[in-house]
Parts: C-alpha cells; sequence; structure tokens
C-alpha cells in the first residue's frame, strides 16, 4: 500500500493515540501486571512512577439472608370467640354465641361477633337482620331481628356494627322460627350492648 502524505499523518496520530490509551490504562489500574499490591499495608506501588498510591476502600454488602415473614396473627383460646379484648373475654361462657341453643325459648343475653348485618327492603315490614357469630343460614347463626319501624330505635348501633369488626350482646326472649335463633324486637323488650 502507498502511503500518502494524509494517510501518513493518520498513521501517526493512530500510534500516539495508541499510546495515549495504553499510558492512561496503565495509571488506572485497567492493564494487568502494571501495580503489585502490598496486603501488609492496603496500598499500591505504581512501577512505572515509583509512587506509593492508596489503595481505594470498598464496603462488601451482602444479601439478606432473612426470610421475610407474614404478619403474626393472633392466638385465641378458642376460635369461636376471637377477640383479646378483656371486656369480651370477660362475658360469662354461656352467653356466647356458639351455646346460644342451650337458651332457645328462653329470656337470656347471647354475645358475639356480628357476621352480617341485612335489610330485606322489599320484603313487608323492611327487615334488618344483624347475625351473630355465624351468617344466616348457618344454624349456629343468632340473629336480632329489627323491623323498619324501629329502625331509629336502634339505628345507632345498627351503623356501627355494619361496618365490621363489631361485636353485640343482646338481652331478650330467644325463639326459633323456621330453625333458626333470633331475638325479635318486634316481640319484646330487647337490651343491646355492642363493642366496634
Amino acid at each position: 500500500m502507498k502511503w500518502t502524505s494524509g494517510s501518513s499523518n493518520v498513521a501517526g496520530t493512530l500510534f500516539i493515540a495508541s499510546w495515549a490509551i495504553i499510558f492512561l490504562l496503565m495509571f488506572s489500574g485497567q492493564c494487568s501486571g502494571t501495580h503489585s499490591t502490598n496486603t501488609q499495608t492496603d496500598k499500591k506501588e505504581d512501577q512505572v512512577s515509583g509512587q506509593t498510591l492508596e489503595k481505594p476502600k470498598t464496603t462488601e454488602t451482602k444479601p439478606s439472608t432473612q426470610t421475610p415473614t407474614a404478619p403474626k396473627q393472633p392466638q385465641y383460646a378458642d376460635n369461636r370467640w376471637p377477640t383479646t379484648s378483656p371486656d369480651l373475654l370477660a362475658i360469662p361462657e354461656e352467653n356466647r354465641w356458639y351455646n346460644a341453643w342451650n337458651y332457645a325459648g328462653t329470656s337470656c343475653t347471647i354475645a358475639g361477633p356480628v357476621k352480617r348485618v341485612y335489610q330485606a327492603k322489599e320484603s313487608s315490614g323492611m327487615p334488618i337482620f344483624i347475625d351473630i357469630g355465624e351468617a344466616y343460614p348457618n344454624q349456629n347463626a343468632v340473629t336480632l331481628l329489627v323491623w323498619g319501624d324501629q329502625y331509629y330505635d336502634f339505628e345507632e348501633m345498627i351503623n356501627a356494627v355494619d361496618d365490621g369488626g363489631a361485636w353485640l350482646q343482646v338481652s331478650g326472649y330467644l325463639s326459633v322460627y323456621e330453625g333458626q335463633l333470633q331475638f325479635d324486637a318486634g316481640e319484646g323488650y330487647i337490651e343491646y350492648t355492642w363493642w366496634a
């Protein structure tokens, strides 16, 4: 190949650029064999200039070996009575919803977690059903039946327990209607207490 004056300048430029890259690599530690490591002093000595350079300090980050755990669920003495509230734990065993069948046809007090609040707006009397312990149609559900025209007597309680997580205690006559336990506010005096 014949070089012209223009190509010799290019060749010279490439030669100088190659040495410049080698020189830069030597001083940046990228070229192997250009630095020796003194493990006792954590310093490097540049073989070309003889200068001592500080070894960059690095911090090694290890990945976490801990496995995330699910939030701990509270342990209850009885899963039918899922609470740690001292007020609710103080309710006698015989007054708890799962023992309600023992008191069918009597005046009694029954308590438990509210499982469902439902109003049958299309039915005559627009009844409101508040299920305790289990939701209807479960045979162990205890229902407080409030008729539409009684709503304002029970309004604060109904609104409070309808939000979920509430507990209700009802005192009155516990009847059986079509195989279901219920306190019917239309048939007699009802007392109630709620926790929301």
